[in-house]
């Protein structure tokens, strides 16, 4: 409610100022954001801590400016989920991403612990697949057709990341995706280089803002030394 979105952003400001924090990601997960009863326009949401949230990143945007960076990592159910249903946690996100269009620096939905999602074309595509990447980021940068009927209007193509774990540790529930196969979903996305995959694009990327992972220190495990950043800085 207000009284608590109130002292949300009033603690916030007080850590910010102290540690000189530069930004703030939302990643707030297990059902803790979920879409009330009736709440069916993703452009006009009703539900209380939908509203207030995006209210209260809009305070702290304006607050500290252009240089103090939101992002946003929610799951896949959350935001491409919302092709299947709209409704509960499925397309939740979807109004926070669209309430914080213009003050939201980058999204980078976590393509792992996510089994599968439905893409425009109608099929199926499962995590840990060079397709998965490319059809959940193609929703993303060319929108889709919401369960409700509305469309998911596109984001910039500097708005989208995407989040992948760094090792198969990292995600009990899988989505670990060998490096090799993570390069052919990024040439296809931001170069157009197809890897002959199911799921087809209609235009390519090249501005696309990059790659999450989870995370730094599991990239710096023995077995890893880093190889996950190695990888991808060349992008």
């Amino acid at each position: 409610d207000e009284n608590a979105k109130t002292k949300f952003v009033n603690s916030l400001i007080t850590i910010i100022d102290k540690f000189g924090i530069e930004g703030l990601d939302i990643d707030i997960e297990g059902g803790a954001i979920s879409l009330g009863a009736g709440d069916n326009n993703y452009q006009s949401p009703t539900t209380p801590v939908i509203k207030n949230l995006i209210s209260a990143m809009k305070q702290l945007k304006a607050k500290y400016g252009s240089n103090f960076w939101i992002s946003a990592a929610p799951e896949v159910a959350y935001v491409q989920g919302g092709i299947t249903a709209y409704g509960n946690i499925w397309g939740a996100y979807l109004p926070i991403i669209y309430g914080l269009k213009n003050e939201l620096n980058f999204l980078q939905v976590q393509y792992y612990n996510a089994g599968g999602n439905t893409a425009p074309d109608g099929q199926s595509y499962n995590q840990a697949t060079a397709d998965f990447i490319v059809a959940m980021s193609d929703m993303l940068l060319s929108g889709f057709k919401i369960a409700n009927g509305q469309t998911f209007e596109p984001l910039r193509e500097d708005q989208v990341a995407f989040g992948l774990p760094s090792t198969t540790g990292a995600a009990p529930a899988g989505g670990y995706l060998a490096l090799a196969e993570v390069t052919k979903a990024l040439n296809y996305l931001t170069k157009g280089v197809s890897f002959g995959g199911k799921y087809k694009l209609t235009k390519t990327f090249p501005n696309m803002r990059g790659i999450m992972t989870w995370s730094v220190n599991w990239d710096n495990i023995p077995s890893s030394n880093y190889a996950f950043g190695k990888t991808f800085s060349q992008y």
